[in-house]
């Protein structure tokens, strides 16, 4: 079972973006409420099934640069892994997000792409201080943080 946390984001009209795409499938985003539909519809034309969905609003943001939390619509979806189809509508799903300014749940991510990450997380330059001056040899690291590129040193 996977469970995917996607939207978070701005309650304005989607605009062009030029963001690199990306991945949400352990995830929450925020949006606004014409790209949740955009993703309700791809996640029901590629007849994906839904074990249980998530749906809530969010306030504004807190400010933590991998803070998850971004003011609008969160939808967190619980997947079967085996579905067919499953990884190729999950990265739809990322471009979906990441253009919008919305941002996947890392703390429950399993997935996502690196080149994604500085799409949904602008502040990444920001932690990325903190960690060298809090962790400067990279000793503190997770699959996660290997996989995103967020180890820094000796990863």
């Amino acid at each position: 079972m996977i469970e995917r946390g996607v939207f978070a984001g701005a309650s304005n009209p989607p605009q062009e973006s030029h963001s690199k795409p990306g991945n949400p499938d352990s995830a929450m985003v925020g949006i606004s409420g014409y790209m949740l539909e955009r993703c309700f519809e791809l996640i029901s034309t590629r007849r994906l099934p839904v074990y249980l969905a998530v749906f809530k609003r969010f306030g504004a943001a807190f400010g933590g640069p991998l803070s998850f939390p971004v003011e609008g619509w969160t939808l967190a979806v619980d997947l079967p892994a085996a579905a067919p189809g499953l990884h190729a509508a999950l990265d739809e799903l990322d471009e979906l997000v990441a253009g919008c300014g919305g941002r996947v749940y890392l703390s429950k991510d399993v997935r996502l792409r690196r080149e994604c990450l500085e799409a949904m997380y602008p502040q990444l330059e920001r932690f990325q201080a903190q960690r060298r001056r809090v962790d400067p040899d990279g000793v503190l690291r997770s699959d996660l943080a290997r996989r995103l590129g967020l180890c820094g040193a000796g990863a």
